[in-house]
């Protein structure tokens, strides 16, 4: 255990600091510039951090999570997934914490507010290129994403490395939840764009980070896709009522994106093998995010965070819906799918165990609000919850009044090679009593125990999106 307080930070770029921090004690009326959501301005690095608990011994290499975090305070209609990217950077080795920095992802408009030389590379196919939503392995390379733009290549510091397009393969630029088949060796995402035909594209990326495949969908109409399913047999596409929309573009949205009750919600099943596509219509409704996901004898199965609508009310964001746990059930040779209600409580971020691709995972984890509220949207839950999908039973663990918790990440504790959920979880929890935020670390098979080593940072980190483990044994 370690009683070392912070160090005191570096300032990497003053002119930030002119944006001001719309935190606690400032009234602003877009509620994703405000509290937990508000962006900080500072870019920070700090060495020498308190933990309370033990850090597993087994952790050594890094959290990256991204999300937005306007450089400048935009005025008018802000979406708050049109935010400029920040990462939030935690490495850890042998039990201890080596640091933690926070770094701007260095897109055009990042570079010109901070008086910085612009971006190296091709330029974005579309003009949504903020890079905020995910980080991921792209061949030898660690790259921030964010959906219909393209990549950026980083580095564990934090620092932008360039944007890159894959030799010009990304037209439609990178999701920001590409699937990775770890049998195969390759990648597949279903990239999008709004300005040109096709609007949605399948693509295959192998392990050197090479386009091997790109197959047009068809799709008629410029829509949002955030997620695929990949199992060992078939590839989902996600084509629901959120769609392109010039009135929401002339109104200054940056994601100019409007849900359409009329838009016949579909689920594309791709066969990965042929290529084939079949189909299937559902109700309005709407999924950012996937769960465990594997093959059955007439089909696939997936669990999902489904909303009924959104950006319907609410254009800037997801915090007037509330997302519930279901199971789909694909049923291929029928061309129906069964839905089925896991938990009613509101909650997000559904993830397995690693290494469980094409299986059946037994355990599934969620960030949740037990209150009810819709808070559970997209990270600002307050309680992390593990299901057990066999004896159907949960377990959760609250982070308390005024706290609430982004993604957990589960890691694998080598020692428990031999049980699915024997691990941690990984995730920022966010204290308003402090105005700041701790790095905390889980036991994935006691979550109701609560962390079991919780590392005080600096600062707030704002309500994001993705993060991912990175592990030092990884090549």
């Amino acid at each position: 255990m370690s009683d070392q307080e912070p160090a005191s930070a570096d300032d990497r770029h003053p002119t930030a600091e002119s944006t001001g921090e719309p935190s606690r004690g400032v009234r602003v009326a877009n509620p994703y510039l405000s509290g937990n959501f508000g962006p900080v301005a500072r870019e920070l690095t700090a060495t020498e951090l308190t933990v309370r608990g033990r850090l597993p011994e087994a952790l050594n290499g890094y959290f990256v999570r991204n999300g937005p975090n306007p450089v400048t305070v935009p005025k008018g209609n802000y979406s708050w997934f049109g935010g400029d990217g920040m990462l939030h950077i935690v490495e850890v080795e042998a039990g201890r914490v080596r640091s933690y920095r926070n770094r701007w992802v260095r897109t055009p408009a990042v570079t010109k507010a901070l008086g910085e030389g612009p971006p190296s590379g091709p330029l974005s196919p579309t003009a949504a290129d903020v890079s905020n939503t995910n980080t991921a392995r792209l061949g030898s390379s660690l790259v921030s994403v964010t959906e219909s733009a393209l990549p950026y290549e980083i580095g564990f510091d934090g620092a932008t490395v360039a944007r890159t397009d894959l030799g010009g393969a990304l037209s439609h630029g990178l999701s920001a939840h590409a699937k990775w088949d770890p049998v195969k060796g390759e990648l597949h995402q279903i990239g999008y764009r709004a300005n040109a035909a096709p609007y949605v594209v399948w693509q295959v990326i192998d392990a050197t980070g090479r386009v091997t495949r790109t197959v047009p969908l068809d799709i008629a109409t410029p829509v949002m896709i955030h997620t695929t399913t990949l199992t060992p047999k078939y590839l989902l596409v996600y084509d629901l009522p959120v769609v392109f929309s010039p009135a929401a573009l002339g109104a200054g949205w940056s994601v100019p994106f409007a849900w359409d009750p009329s838009y016949q919600a579909r689920l594309g099943v791709i066969t990965r093998d042929t290529g084939a596509v079949q189909w299937i219509e559902l109700p309005p409704l709407w999924v950012f995010h996937d769960g465990r996901s594997f093959d059955t004898p007439t089909g696939l199965s997936v669990d999902v965070a489904v909303y009924p609508q959104v950006f319907r009310k609410d254009l800037g964001g997801p915090l007037d819906e509330k997302p519930i746990l279901e199971s789909w059930d694909i049923d291929t040779v029928g061309g129906t799918v069964t839905r089925t209600v896991i938990d009613d409580r509101p909650q997000e971020f559904p993830g397995t165990a690693t290494g469980q691709f094409g299986r059946p995972a037994r355990y599934l984890y969620t960030v949740g609000a037990p209150s009810g509220s819709a808070a559970a949207a997209l990270g600002a839950g307050n309680a992390v919850i593990r299901h057990d999908r066999v004896s159907g039973a949960t377990t959760q663990w609250a982070a308390g009044s005024g706290r609430s918790t982004g993604e957990a990440v589960f890691v694998a504790d080598p020692a428990r090679a031999g049980a699915e959920d024997g691990g941690w979880l990984l995730c920022f929890v966010y204290d308003a009593a402090t105005d700041r935020s701790s790095f905390d670390v889980l036991d994935a098979q006691d979550v109701a125990a609560g962390p079991v080593a919780s590392v005080e940072l600096p600062q707030r980190v704002p309500v994001g999106f993705h993060g991912n483990w990175y592990s030092n044994a990884q090549p």
